[in-house]
């Protein structure tokens, strides 16, 4: 473990898809004095941002959410952290097909690679 400095000029709680993308562009814009702090070490840190950093949907509804993820997703591939694997989603109710039918929308728009299956499929 490293040692924790006694003072920096930002600490971000959460090496996750946002902690993780808030530090990286603050440095892209110049800041130095940056303390990014979690449980434990990339990628399984423990709690949520194993979860983040391991199994990663990138789309939202919110297309800056989705750019947020998918800048993550750079950063974690530059660590050498991230496995893309992939995921399905399953809907059970006519309602859940819409919201994944709306989903698909936002992921063609965005150009980002997905597919809809079908029982049959």
């Amino acid at each position: 473990m490293t040692a924790v400095p006694s003072d920096a000029q930002v600490v971000v709680i959460g090496a996750g898809i946002v902690g993780n993308s808030l530090v990286y562009q603050l440095a892209l814009h110049g800041w130095k004095d940056i303390v990014l702090l979690d449980k434990g070490p990339l990628p399984n840190p423990g709690g949520s941002t194993g979860h983040a950093s391991n199994f990663i949907f990138l789309v939202d509804h919110s297309k800056e959410m989705a750019d947020l993820t998918a800048d993550s997703v750079r950063q974690y591939e530059e660590l050498g952290v991230f496995t893309r694997s992939g995921g399905i989603e399953v809907a059970r109710t006519p309602e859940r097909v819409e919201e994944l039918k709306r989903r698909m929308a936002s992921s063609i728009s965005w150009g980002i690679e997905s597919e809809l299956l079908s029982p049959n499929r």
